[in-house]
């Protein structure tokens, strides 16, 4: 198929894999634009990149399928899953929130491994574009960072983002990308954000504009309170008038919350990926290490892995989860990044 001019092009063209891209909340985001593309006739699958924050898996990196039971392998890094599925990993029991909304709903999930790098998520895509014969692919962002330069200062997830704009530019569907809530996880400006989705417009990237609607509140309400995920309630807030400064993440984000934070932005993957370097910088790795240390060395970025890397380290010598200040963390670690770069840093319009 070529690229669609709406909504019910890509709803008509056939299976649609509609996924998380950042991991943990980001498939409630994408449960949202299934849902928009179902109620035109569309077949959805919807999948996540299974990747938790640390306060609900604290060892570093995404979830193996490895630690999972209950699921139905379609490769090394893709699987089905239903609400019954669980992860173990060092003995720690884990739900992901891709199991919760599988629950929820009442439905398989697709969910796609992360930890053997951007080559092994883009072949567990893949895997999944050819059992379910799916026609596009899109990658669902809540708050918009994929759509980051990589200079940004609030950047603090770039890793994961990265990682699924390499996989679904490369996918034999229809790659495309969504942008839901913008500015939404606090760590781009949703000004910001704006500005680089009229840039995308400009060069025929912009495909649909859908949002939230009152027939959604209730179903979202219920989704959002079986999982952790701040970023996804914004939307909900926004729709019930919720306006101005509101601070997620243990107060290490702030977001301006505005009824922008309703809409959904559905772009073109490979518009998305002339104007950034995340993708094709993670290129050829097939481990989330070698992926992050590329993020570290050709961009000079300090990666959510890195911080789960020294979260863990302090896990280690004693300090509780509760008093870990992820800001001094994350402070710290991008200072020792820039140090090792020497004055490499991009300046974001590289590409």
């Amino acid at each position: 198929m070529g690229k669609p001019r709406n909504l019910k092009e890509i709803a008509s063209s056939g299976p649609v894999i509609v996924f998380g891209a950042g991991g943990g909340g980001d498939v409630i985001s994408a449960y949202h634009v299934a849902k928009r593309l179902r109620e035109l006739g569309g077949k959805t699958i919807i999948g996540a990149l299974v990747w938790e924050r640390y306060i609900i898996d604290p060892h570093p990196g995404p979830l193996p399928l490895s630690t999972f039971l209950g699921i139905e392998p379609l490769s090394q890094t893709s699987a089905l899953a239903d609400g019954n599925a669980v992860a173990y990993r060092f003995g720690r029991k884990i739900i992901p929130h891709a199991i919760h909304l599988a629950r929820t709903i009442n439905e398989q999930v697709l969910l796609l491994d992360g930890s053997l790098g951007a080559e092994g998520l883009r072949t567990g895509l893949e895997a999944a574009i050819e059992y379910f014969n799916a026609s596009t692919v899109i990658a669902v962002d809540a708050g918009g960072d994929i759509l980051g330069r990589g200079h940004e200062e609030g950047i603090w997830s770039p890793l994961a983002d990265a990682m699924s704009l390499y996989a679904t530019k490369h996918a034999s569907a229809y790659p495309l990308i969504a942008v839901h809530s913008p500015g939404s996880d606090g760590e781009i400006h949703f000004t910001t954000l704006l500005k680089y989705i009229s840039e995308i417009a400009t060069d025929d990237g912009l495909i649909a504009v859908t949002g939230l609607a009152k027939s959604d509140v209730s179903e979202l309400e219920q989704l959002i309170n079986n999982v952790a995920s701040e970023a996804s309630r914004i939307p909900l807030q926004a729709f019930k008038g919720t306006y101005g400064q509101v601070r997620i993440r243990k107060g290490t984000r702030e977001v301006e919350v505005t009824p922008c934070n309703v809409i959904t932005y559905v772009l073109d993957a490979y518009t998305v990926c002339s104007k950034t370097r995340l993708g094709e910088t993670v290129a050829g790795t097939w481990h989330i290490a070698d992926a992050s240390r590329k993020l570290n060395e050709e961009l000079c970025l300090y990666t959510e892995y890195d911080l789960e890397k020294d979260v863990a380290r302090q896990l280690e010598q004693g300090v509780s989860l509760e008093d870990i200040d992820a800001i001094k963390l994350r402070e710290a670690g991008r200072a020792r990044i820039m140090s090792k770069c020497k004055g490499k840093r991009t300046t974001g319009n590289e590409v």
